[in-house]
């Protein structure tokens, strides 16, 4: 099973920043995160987190996945490594187009 870390929203040292992960009603984003879990099992083991701007750090993981409307704020070690998500697929719940990108992440690397 690969590891696959899932940057949904940032933050500063605990603050909220308004992102595309906070756009949605905490309710439809967490529907929508378990339906994403659900539908890459067995492959993917999928982790949400809220990324905090200030530390240096890299998640580790296979794939580091990131909104693009969040890349703004995402620091440049994880920009090399990660996969861009672009917004309209999270926002229309279009998780086959997440799916096909994870894979083909997966088959450049």
């Amino acid at each position: 099973m690969k590891k696959v870390i899932w940057i949904y929203s940032v933050n500063a040292r605990g603050g909220s920043i308004r992102t595309s992960g906070s756009g949605m009603l905490w309710k439809r984003s967490k529907k929508f995160q378990d339906k994403v879990k659900l539908e890459l099992l067995p492959e993917w083991d999928v982790t949400f987190i809220s990324y905090d701007i200030t530390e240096n750090t890299l998640p580790s993981a296979d794939v580091i996945m990131y909104s693009q409307m969040d890349s703004i704020y995402i620091n440049e070690a994880i920009k090399k490594v990660g996969l861009v998500v672009p917004y309209k697929d999270i926002l229309t719940e279009n998780i086959e187009n997440l799916k096909r990108a994870l894979e083909n992440f997966i088959e450049k690397k």
